[in-house]
Order: C-alpha cells, then structure tokens, then sequence
C-alpha cells in the first residue's frame, strides 16, 4: 500500500532544530514507493500558534520538484535558505512539512507535524537557535 491508496508513514520523527542564519535542508525520500515526484511541491511551514493563517507565518516555504533523475526515483532535497532564517526569531515553533501531489483538485498529505499524534505521542516544537555571529556590514 502506497501514498496512491490514501496510506501513508511518516519520514521521521522529527525535524531536527535549526540554527538562526543556516541554510536548513531537509530530505525527502519516497522512493519506496517506486513513484516520480517531479512536478510535485513540498511546502515546510513554521507558526508561532497552531491557529495562524499561513500569510502570518514565521517561515513558509515551498518548493516543487524539478525534472530530473532524483525527482524521477522519488527524492528531493527541499532547501531553506540562510536569508530566510536569518529573519527568524530564536525559539521554538510549531511546523508542518506537507506533500501537495498535483492533481484536480490537489492532494495535500502532511508527511510530519509537531503536536499530538494520531497514536497519542507528541512530536515536540522545532528549536530556531540564536547564532554567534552577525554582519554589520
């Protein structure tokens, strides 16, 4: 049973925190089920609160998967900039990585989210850290 059937696993458990003013990659392997991903988009989302409209994020980024051999065997390596963290405020923050399969309508499947999981468990907040060094120039 595949995405295709409405099922889907989880990546990981977490996303790993993330240093104010780093570049944040996040990969993504979907390559067990044997699907092209190119053309489909991936959006990661930091809020403040559960319950902002994505226009008051603290980070939204998405990107879709371009032609090519990694898209076409179900991997894509979604990359935040530095300029966009930089702008972060240290702390911590809900989030959500979603998978929007292109379709009429679209198919939205969120692969992983902080908060209460469907089992009970609690995925915590991702950590934005404050970095050491910033230019004055």
């Amino acid at each position: 049973m595949g995405p295709a059937d409405g099922y889907f696993v989880p990546m990981a458990a977490k996303l790993p925190n993330m240093v104010r003013g780093d570049t944040y990659p996040v990969s993504i392997d979907l390559s067990a089920y044997g699907i092209s991903i190119v053309g489909h988009k991936f959006s990661l989302t930091l809020k403040d609160d559960l319950i902002d409209a994505d226009a008051d994020a603290a980070l939204l980024h998405s990107e879709t998967v371009p032609a090519g051999a990694e898209g076409d065997a179900g991997l894509h390596l979604l990359q935040v900039e530095a300029s966009e963290t930089t702008v972060l405020e240290p702390g911590e923050y809900h989030y959500d990585l979603q998978w929007i399969r292109p379709g009429s309508p679209d198919q939205v499947l969120t692969l992983i989210f902080s908060g209460e999981q469907v089992d009970g468990s609690d995925i915590p907040k991702i950590a934005v850290l404050a970095d050491i060094r910033r230019e004055t120039t």
